[in-house]
């Protein structure tokens, strides 16, 4: 992999999940997915490296060239680099939809609460060379906006179209834009064609696409409601706006960075204090106080007068 990108942990506060950066979590991650997506969905995750001396987070891909965010790029660019990470955020939601109908475990539950952490458009910093795009993903990016891609542009997702008119049928606004609603006309020659093919069914039919006009009808009517300026995000949201930290996340990050870098200094210097409260226990042991000191300074100095008398009563020869 070769590094393309690098930003500073001072600028854009890290995940957690755990006790753990969100971005530890990278080859768990990958690992999960490898069998699950494609490669060329799977190689858009960069991957971070941190580097705790200077304090940034180094990302690495399977590309070269200079990244750049999106909004450096002409709009037309713009869309079709969000249409490639939304087309990957699809797969992935419907990755999780997969899981939690098959879920056999508090397992499932993990891996779904991380790839909901790790593909959350807010948090997600995509960024380009004009051919390949990369996200850039575990921190706190605010990047919602910069990340909208308008209902008309969205790419379809499998299983969006209907195929028989006896199904319920489901209007999604993801998945349908209303720039490309059918119109009535077309609608009524499908009705048509049914009964030429299945006079029983035609009633049932022909209730089934009155549902779905109203429902076109509704949808067309809201869009021609909709201001431009409603319809379009605001530009001046498109860069991340990177929030500074706090004087106490400063205070816990300081503390976290010397209890990462200087844990076994730190380990020895607590050894070194126990062994000196042991050694400082041991040497104010008392000895057990006489309570006959002065009778026996008394019996000393009785000896010490009795020495001298017999030098001057027996003097030596």
């Amino acid at each position: 992999m070769i590094k393309l990108y690098q930003l500073s942990t001072k600028e854009y506060e890290p995940i957690y999940q755990g006790s753990n950066y969100l971005f530890e979590q990278y080859d768990a991650v990958f690992s999960f997915l490898k069998s699950k997506i494609e490669n060329r969905f799977l190689n858009m995750l960069a991957k971070p490296i941190l580097n705790e001396n200077n304090e940034i987070v180094e990302w690495h891909a399977n590309f070269s060239g200079d990244f750049f965010p999106i909004n450096t790029f002409d709009e037309d660019k713009q869309i079709e680099i969000k249409q490639r990470y939304w087309e990957l955020k699809f797969k992935i939601e419907d990755l999780i939809s997969s899981l939690s109908k098959s879920k056999n475990g508090e397992d499932i539950d993990l891996w779904i609460e991380k790839l909901l952490a790790v593909f959350n458009e807010d948090n997600n910093l995509v960024l380009s060379n004009g051919v390949d795009c990369i996200i850039l993903w575990g921190c706190s990016f605010n990047a919602a906006s910069s990340n909208f891609l308008e209902t008309e542009f969205l790419p379809l997702r499998n299983g969006s179209e209907f195929t028989n008119l006896d199904e319920s049928p489901v209007i999604n606004s993801t998945i349908l834009p209303t720039g490309s609603l059918p119109d009535q006309e077309s609608n009524e020659t499908i009705v048509d064609n049914v009964a030429d093919e299945n006079p029983a069914s035609y009633s049932n039919n022909q209730t089934a696409n009155q549902d779905i006009n109203v429902v076109l009808n509704t949808l067309e009517n809201e869009k021609n409601n909709l201001g431009v300026d409603e319809l379009k995000p605001d530009n001046s949201k498109n860069i991340p706006v990177s929030r500074g930290l706090t004087f106490w996340e400063r205070i816990k990050r300081f503390f976290r960075w010397i209890s990462y870098r200087f844990w076994a200094l730190m380990l020895l210097i607590i050894l070194l204090l126990l062994l000196c409260c042991l050694c400082k226990n041991c040497s104010n042991k008392k000895a057990v106080n006489c309570d006959n000191c002065k009778e026996l300074d008394s019996i000393n100095k009785r000896l010490d007068e009795t020495k001298s008398r017999l030098k001057e009563n027996c003097p030596p020869k």
